[in-house]
């Protein structure tokens, strides 16, 4: 069932960058470029897919397993990476699947371009070196259209979301929002998904925080639950 992307509308607007769309049966991307890619977006976003879905019909566990699944040798790369960070995280190889296809169509149109982003469901993808500002889409009373990240560097970086109250994926949680800034959007989807499962009340904010410091994987963290926030790391707000 389409979505739509209503959040969309505080990305797009990056001066100087190309924005386009691209569709695949459960994909609905947003991709900003320094020119336009949309044929060879598409068309990578079509491989890696089908690198996904060939793997699940043969291995369904790789699609419904809610924890880690065995690591294999011979899985095709991406597939490979979400199953190895799955397991840092204890959290099921599909957690990552949305950072996983932002991070590899990211990290392939940089063979084109200098600069990309890639929004696939609230899950980052960035290489740029210019300033951007990304709002928090949550529907806390308190927070909603009100709270902004600031993004300043040029390194390669994802940011993932997870929310126990909006979206159509599965958490444990109740939290409005957990967001995760790290060195790639497979690891910041794995971590959204594990932290925003541990998000019961608001007192669950500092012991998650930690957590995620611990876990030295994490660049920053930001949870959003019952009007209350905490935040840990490289997050800055504009």
């Amino acid at each position: 069932m389409y979505q739509e992307r209503v959040y969309r509308e505080k990305i797009v607007n990056q001066q100087g960058l190309v924005s386009f769309n691209i569709i695949e049966f459960e994909s609905d991307i947003l991709v900003l470029a320094g020119k336009e890619l949309k044929k060879e977006a598409k068309e990578f976003l079509i491989s890696i897919r089908s690198q996904i879905t060939d793997y699940i019909s043969i291995r369904p566990e790789f699609h419904f397993s809610m924890s880690p699944i065995k690591y294999d040798r011979e899985a095709p790369q991406i597939v490979k990476e979400m199953i190895k960070t799955s397991s840092l995280f204890n959290v099921g190889p599909m957690a990552t699947v949305a950072g996983a296809v932002s991070q590899f169509l990211g990290s392939y149109l940089l063979n084109y371009t200098d600069e990309v982003i890639i929004e696939n469901g609230g899950d980052l993808y960035i290489k740029t070196a210019r300033k951007l500002k990304f709002n928090i889409y949550t529907q806390d009373e308190i927070f909603k259209d009100n709270l902004n990240l600031l993004i300043e560097e040029s390194k390669p970086l994802g940011i993932c979301t997870s929310s126990g109250k909006l979206g159509h994926s599965k958490s444990y949680g109740k939290s409005d929002a957990v967001v995760i800034k790290a060195k790639s959007a497979i690891i910041a989807d794995a971590a959204a998904t594990a932290y925003a499962n541990k998000v019961k009340n608001s007192k669950d904010i500092k012991r998650v925080l930690l957590e995620a410091k611990r876990s030295r994987l994490v660049d920053g963290i930001l949870v959003i639950i019952d009007g209350e926030l905490g935040a840990w790391g490289e997050i800055e707000f504009f």
